[in-house]
């Protein structure tokens, strides 16, 4: 390889970039270059001794690997430090060996030997760990990988960004112009589109100059338009004089910059001289500067600037395909008139709409309309859209304890069930319970006619279904429950009672034979309700929409009598008192109090469920330790979460108002997604649980909230969105539809929103934290704002048809 430069010459450098430029210069007369350096590993550029390719070779725990891919077909792409010298060893290995002084001091020579050889040094996916496990902590989730370009974490983490303020809560990205731009239907925003679209070569007054920029054509020859502010000839300035008279009667104006801006249309770049207005006096205090809002224009800087249609038109293309700023820039450039002149660049133009759009000055942290902060009903999902991991290394996971307290759980799902244990009992007495539960579900299945296709799905699920008789299953599951509930039970086996009152009573003994809470289908909240009813203080009727199975029950039960039968009065009291006693010991968690600043620009957090937006708790280290494989639920739902990292990029995780489609924010998911997202964005954003929760994986997210916080979360009701309903195999207490006051919720809102939000996603992947966060909380804005538009024109449409 020829000598590049001499080597006498010296770095006389000013700048970094010119520093940086000369060493990658001098460094091109080097067959071995060292690299910056990975977290894991140390990296260098290595030319081989033919000169004929050039690869990175890897340096991690005393042995190197080459990236080459024609390198890695063959042996020896992966050798050890003390091997390295093997004659079979790949090319770039002995370009290595022929520099030694450059990797020598980074081997650590305790643990030369030993080893594989030929081990590849690889990317291993991370190990499946317990429940608290990030990304791995759901049924089914799949393992984090680890990136192939591990992402430097900074020194120090940022605490503001200048583009947003956090005492206002408003973001700002810098340009000239700071007022307000106008709406579309605006007429003084149409009037000035309007008159900027007829600045065409076709028109008279108008042609091309020699540079191709689009000028007034005037006796004097081609001259820039002109912009100054409007004349008022009754405003009186502050010395007491006019802005015009007889004498002037254009008033007085002086240019506003030195040279023309340049202001680009949707056909061609326009030449414009600014000006500002004087009064006759010329008096500094009285000088009137040009904004551009007269005109709908925005500055960029004293040289650029366009109008609002141009912003306009490029929201609305996003938000109705999934364009980019380089294909916006690309279309508009096929309409000018002059391929000399073109349209912004495309850094240019992220520039002019970032700023354009910031000074719309929207406080994001507005709720639902109707719902107020604290919405009843909330729908959330995640959604595959986000920024590159490198842009992402300030944002904290959001299940990052925030304080130091450990917390243990107060009970588990095996205490909550109806044949309750505690893991710490007897194999046994857990058996015993188990044995119980499947002879429950044996009997609800042959009551409902259904026994032939329970045993199948038994069988299916791996479960042997014992050769027992019926008289051994009733005994044993009558011996494992409490002498309140024994009458109904036996009854119920027995067929003992009317057929109608037999196939109510079968959905909640299934329910009771499931491995599920028994608060998924007697609510806490309405507990203290059932009771009154049960004593005939409160009608029947009341439990109709809250609990419908219970209602029926009850209500069949009293068709042919004027009070409940006693068996069932003793069963239904003495689950409510079960239910009250579980959870008497529930621990108190945290009071609601800003401990966290609403920055979304740093946090990669945006809720909007109190009016300051920041978060309202801390959020402890929750020790849940991992059940046994005996003592693990036999569920049939699970859920493979898509694994963030496989893409490079981010996700987001939603939520959703499902009646009036109000999206309350979001947080940034850097790794997979899982019920940690729900749980914790609720837990700490939140002042008061929500009444219902929508979430494609209730029957599952319902136990890991009560693991933690069962007091916060025990009045809410889980329940699976319409559309991933059909894959589970859980209950029917997690299907929606069987409350009428959910009949109108539109569950899946939060898959609409993903759908609108995909079409963003080409122009937001590469974008900074701060740039992603305001470009998500903007187009999720406008989703809102559409919503209440939509809402408002129904209820006016209603309310002339009820006229």
């Amino acid at each position: 390889m020829g000598t590049l430069i001499s080597s006498g010459m010296t770095l006389d450098a000013t700048t970094p970039i010119r520093n940086k430029i000369m060493e990658s210069v001098v460094g091109r007369n080097n067959a071995v270059i060292k690299l910056d350096n990975s977290k894991r590993f140390h990296r260098f550029s290595v030319v081989s001794p033919d000169f004929q390719s050039c690869h990175i070779v890897n340096l991690e725990t005393n042995k190197f690997a080459c990236q080459s891919g024609r390198c890695r077909a063959d042996k020896g792409h992966t050798r050890k430090v003390t091997h390295i010298e093997d004659a079979d060893s790949c090319p770039h290995m002995k370009a290595l060996n022929a520099n030694k002084e450059l990797w020598v001091g980074l081997v650590d020579s305790d643990s030369v030997d030993g080893g594989d050889e030929e081990a590849a040094i690889g990317y291993e996916e991370a190990a499946i760990g317990d429940e608290e496990a990030a990304g791995g902590d759901e049924a089914g989730a799949m393992p984090d990988q680890v990136l192939e370009n591990d992402i430097p974490i900074p020194h120090e983490e940022p605490t503001s960004v200048p583009e947003f303020d956090p005492v206002s809560g408003l973001w700002t990205f810098q340009s000239v112009s700071s007022h307000c731009p106008r709406q579309q239907e605006d007429p003084i925003f149409r009037k000035a589109a309007e008159y900027r679209s007829s600045l065409s070569p076709c028109n008279s007054g108008v042609s091309l100059d020699d540079g191709g920029y689009l000028v007034a054509d005037t006796t004097d020859g081609p001259k820039p338009f002109t912009l100054s502010p409007l004349l008022d000839k009754e405003q009186i300035c502050i010395c007491g004089t006019k802005y015009w008279s007889v004498e002037f009667p254009e008033g007085i104006v002086k240019p506003h910059y030195t040279r023309a801006t340049n202001v680009y249309l949707h056909h061609g770049v326009a030449k414009f001289m600014v000006y500002d207005r004087e009064c006759l006096q010329k008096k500094p205090e009285c000088l009137i500067r040009y904004s551009g809002r007269q005109d709908a224009l925005h500055f960029l800087t004293s040289c650029t600037a366009a109008g609002d249609e141009i912003g306009w038109d490029y929201v609305n293309l996003v938000t109705n395909s999934q364009s980019s700023f380089t294909a916006f820039c690309k279309n508009i450039n096929t309409r000018y008139y002059s391929s000399d002149v073109p349209f912004m660049s495309r850094r240019v133009f992220t520039d002019f709409i970032f700023s354009w759009l910031s000074n719309f000055k929207i406080d994001f942290r507005q709720p639902c309309s109707r719902c107020g902060h604290n919405p009843k009903v909330l729908v959330c999902d995640g959604t595959k859209i986000g920024m590159s991991f490198r842009n992402s290394v300030a944002i904290k996971p959001i299940e990052v304890p925030t304080c130091s307290d450990e917390v243990r759980p107060c009970h588990t799902r095996s205490g909550r069930q109806f044949f309750a244990y505690h893991l710490s009992d007897s194999k046994s007495h857990k058996d015993g319970k188990k044995l119980a539960q499947h002879d429950l579900a044996y009997f609800v299945a042959r009551n409902s006619n259904k026994l032939k296709e329970w045993e199948h799905k038994q069988t299916k699920k791996g479960v042997t279904v014992s050769e027992r008789s019926e008289a051994e299953r009733k005994s044993h599951l009558l011996g494992e429950l409490p002498s309140a509930c024994k009458p109904l039970v036996n009854k119920f086996i027995d067929r003992d009672m009317s057929h109608e009152l037999l196939q109510c009573m079968c959905p909640i003994f299934k329910v009771l034979a499931s491995e599920h809470a028994v608060t998924s289908l007697f609510n806490y909240r309405y507990l203290n309700l059932l009771l009154s009813v049960l004593e005939g203080a409160t009608d029947v009727n009341h439990l109709k929409h809250k609990m419908p199975e219970i209602y029926k029950v009850l209500y069949v039960a009293t068709k042919d009598e004027d009070t409940f039968p006693d068996s069932i009065q003793q069963f239904f009291k003495f689950v409510v008192s079960t239910i009250l006693e579980l959870h008497s010991s529930d621990r108190d968690f945290y009071p609601a109090e800003t401990v966290e600043n609403y920055n979304p620009a740093v946090t990669g957090h945006a809720y909007y469920f109190t009016p300051h937006g920041g978060k309202v708790r801390h959020l402890p280290n929750y020790v849940v330790s991992k059940p046994s494989k005996e003592d693990q639920a036999n569920t049939s739902c699970h859920k493979r979460y898509a694994d963030a990292t496989k893409s490079g990029k981010t996700y987001l995780f939603v939520w959703s108002d499902p009646f009036h489609g109000h999206c309350y924010g979001f947080h940034v998911i850097k790794q997979s997604e899982g019920r940690k997202d729900p749980f914790t964005s609720i837990f700490s954003f939140m002042d008061e649980c929500p009444d219902t929760i929508f979430y494609d994986f209730s029957c599952q997210l319902e136990e890991y909230c009560l693991n933690r916080e069962p007091k916060y979360w025990r009045n809410c009701q889980f329940f699976h969105d319409i559309f991933h309903g059909f894959t589970h195999k859980c209950p029917f207490v997690y299907n929606s539809r069987r409350l009428a006051s959910l009949s109108s919720a539109n569950s899946e809102i939060c898959e609409q929103l993903n759908a609108y939000l995909q079409k963003i996603k080409y122009s937001a992947g590469s974008m900074s934290q701060s740039h992603f966060m305001f470009y998500m909380q903007f187009f999720i804005h406008l989703w809102n704002e559409n919503k209440r538009k939509t809402l408002a024109r129904e209820e006016r449409m209603a309310l002339l048809l009820s006229k």
